[in-house]
């Protein structure tokens, strides 16, 4: 059967153009202006890679617009990219009017097609992008009203999100600055026509006309349709507004509540990380390709759609203080030892597919059991990167479903959870065997190792943070080393079995390590036995470094790892 016409409209089009043709409002219950400087400035950068590149084409995405109650078109999505265009348009704008009588003229146009439209009946300009009602105000008067206007400036900063816009402004007003920095007087204005032709014709959108009749989920199956792929992100997000219904604005607020809290830590693709991660939490194992489908099922009324979307937006608060324990309030009750245990999971270690696990040891685990929780999990991670398995998929459907027991209240305890492992947790004797052989080839990895182990043999305690509180960052030298010079008497092949095996690798201060390079062990060794690390001082008693002495190395060191990351709770 045919599908009937719904209406849709698609229209390929520079984003400046996009501020000249429409008028445009955000919706009250949209969220604030939420980037930060980091995401303007990727964004500037993006713009001035193109533009040096012989085809300046740039795609910026899709912008989504609804019709609402009035002639304005409502900005369902895009608001973060229409504004921060509308602060680069402005900002150029800004540096021309002052520069002379033909620049202001430029800058009088570009006000009038890009920012501002005159209102004949209320005799006022008003702007081509309105924002939401709890920044609009701010938005006008900082950034689309021109230098000479009497409001110019004249609205306090009452909000995170005005910060933001200010923060936006001047990133992108320093900006302008460079990008006319290396030009003469008559040369400046001409590379910021440049910028604006680029942003009218290049950087370009595909803006969709919704009608309000259409539901938000239909519009992205019929994207898809079109061959205009949608993100995860946004198949989620439309679909349970669109099973909102009636609370559709209880379900939008905390819904942008929740991008907020994770864009304070990453981008859009955190977003979905979260999401994911969170969804397997509650509801076990998921795959990135399956989320969408498995929440259309499971999601089916008014009232589900609303309890996820708290969830997603309770997480986030959890999701991000697993990102950032140093420093995360949320922790303020467990002490020092729980903040660096996660640190060194998520931040050092870098481990990914255990943090549904962590985040339901967040949600449910108490403050003692937290705590013993999180040094486990450090030690698992450890024990299953040496033993090769930190990649597999089983390892994150084991943490999966061990993450939906904490949530369904099936496991209670720490000491629960390594016997619900389906994966093989190395024992003591085959976590040292499997060190013994152990290859590392991301410097992060070992260089935390070797820390560790170095605080180990000096007594001091936890050595599992893996010196977080140290003042000097150790670099890590391959003793044999990975680009062979003339003064190193072995084959290739054997050399290359061994120059990434943890017994050829040991800890110098950066002042040291940069008088080493690829030299014979006999320069290195003198080196060596100088440092005040009892690691390194151990690799340069030896006369000669062979293979033999890599491996005999490797497993003195290997004799107290089950020590340091034990898995007794």
């Amino acid at each position: 059967m045919k599908k009937p016409n719904v209406g849709i409209n698609f229209k390929n089009i520079g984003i400046g153009d996009a501020l000249n043709q429409y008028s445009l409002s955000v919706p009250p219950n949209q969220r604030s202006y939420a980037w930060e400087a980091q995401h303007v400035e990727k964004l500037l950068e993006d713009f001035a890679k193109a533009l040096s590149e012989d085809d300046p084409t740039y795609f910026l995405g899709t912008i989504v617009l609804t019709h609402g109650e009035t002639e304005r078109l409502e900005v369902a999505d895009g608001q973060q990219r229409l504004a921060t265009v509308s602060i680069l348009i402005a900002s150029i704008r800004d540096y021309l009017f002052n520069f002379g009588d033909n620049e202001k003229r430029a800058a009088n146009k570009y006000t009038d097609k890009h920012l501002l439209e005159y209102n004949e009946i209320d005799g006022i300009y008003t702007p081509k992008l309105r924002l939401n009602t709890r920044d609009s105000d701010y938005f006008n008067k900082w950034v689309l009203f021109p230098p000479d206007d009497k409001n110019r400036n004249k609205c306090d900063t009452s909000y995170s999100s005005h910060e933001r816009i200010a923060g936006a402004k001047k990133v992108i007003d320093e900006y302008v600055q460079k990008i006319v920095a290396p030009y003469g007087d008559k040369e400046k204005p001409r590379e910021l026509y440049k910028w604006i032709s680029f942003l009218s014709k290049f950087a370009t959108v595909i803006v969709i006309e919704v009608p309000d009749h259409i539901n938000a989920y239909t519009m992205f199956e019929t994207l898809n349709d079109r061959g205009l792929r949608a993100s995860q992100t946004d198949i989620l997000k439309n679909f349970l507004f669109a099973t909102a219904k009636d609370r559709l604005d209880e379900v939008q607020e905390k819904w942008h509540s929740m991008v907020g809290i994770i864009e304070s830590e990453g981008n859009d693709d955190l977003i979905l990380t979260h999401i994911r991660h969170a969804w397997i939490t509650k509801n076990g194992p998921t795959v990135e390709r399956e989320l969408a489908e498995k929440v259309k099922k499971r999601i089916g009324s008014m009232q589900h759609a609303v309890d996820i979307v708290s969830y997603f937006e309770t997480s986030a608060n959890y999701y991000v203080a697993l990102l950032s324990p140093l420093d995360h309030s949320t922790w303020s009750g467990l002490g020092k030892s729980t903040r660096y245990h996660i640190h060194v999971i998520t931040n050092i270690l870098r481990i990914m597919q255990i943090r549904p696990l962590m985040l339901a040891i967040a949600f449910k685990f108490d403050g003692d059991e937290k705590r013993k929780a999180f040094k486990l999990l450090l030690s698992l991670s450890v024990r299953f990167l040496i033993f090769g398995v930190s990649g597999s998929g089983g390892l994150e459907k084991n943490y999966g479903s061990i993450a939906r027991n904490i949530m369904d209240e099936k496991i209670t305890k720490s000491k629960q959870i390594v016997p619900a492992m389906t994966v093989n947790v190395p024992s003591n004797k085959a976590f040292e065997d499997a060190f013994k052989n152990a290859k590392v080839n991301k410097t992060y990895l070992a260089r935390y190792y070797l820390r560790a182990i170095e605080i180990f043999k000096r007594g001091e305690q936890n050595p599992e943070f893996g010196g977080i509180d140290d003042t000097m960052t150790y670099n890590l030298e391959h003793v044999l080393p990975l680009k062979l010079s003339d003064r190193w008497n072995i084959e290739p092949e054997v050399a290359s079995a061994f120059q990434k095996r943890l017994g050829n690798m040991v800890l110098l201060n950066p002042t040291q390590n940069t008088q080493l390079g690829n030299g014979s062990f006999d320069d290195k060794r003198k080196i060596l036995e100088k440092s005040t690390l009892i690691t390194t001082q151990d690799a340069g008693r030896h006369v000669h470094w062979t293979p033999d002495v890599i491996n005999e190395r490797q497993k003195e060191l290997s004799k107290v790892v089950a020590k340091i990351w034990t898995i007794k709770t």
